[in-house]
């Protein structure tokens, strides 16, 4: 969601190359799963590549999770359950290992689909490859 982190640039694709899910906080949740399953599942996708980058609001939002959820149920607005699975970004390499095996882990996630990890810096433009986990089928790209 972040203005600053563009995949198709960062990973010098054009436009129509990839599919591109993005949710808010990077992290591999339940928001993400409908639109997983129809860009494996419809499009015929064999590579998931997850980006974490440092300087995310995802950070910040975690240090003021509470106040914000209770800001809103005193409004009468109960975001709890939306909530219920999200994790704030602390350790960008770190969250990167966890997704990409969290993502591997789930059940719908087919064994020919090859998951890259990378971390990305919004203030010089590096991208460095964190972890591969290779599609188990051999059916690299």
């Amino acid at each position: 969601m972040d203005h600053r982190v563009i995949p198709e640039k960062i990973l010098g694709l054009g436009v129509g190359d990839a599919e591109v899910i993005r949710n808010g906080g990077g992290r591999v949740n339940k928001s993400l799963l409908p639109s997983f399953v129809i860009t494996q599942d419809l499009c015929q996708c064999k590579l998931a590549v997850i980006i974490h980058h440092n300087d995310c609001g995802s950070c910040h939002l975690g240090q003021r999770k509470n106040e914000i959820l209770q800001e809103y149920k005193a409004k009468g607005i109960d975001l709890s359950s939306a909530f219920a699975d999200w994790e704030p970004i602390t350790d960008v390499k770190g969250s990167v290992l966890e997704d990409v095996k969290k993502l591997r882990d789930l059940p719908m996630v087919r064994d020919d689909v090859d998951i890259y990890g990378f971390a990305y810096d919004v203030n010089t433009g590096d991208l460095e490859e964190v972890t591969h986990d290779p599609a188990k089928t051999g059916n690299q790209p």
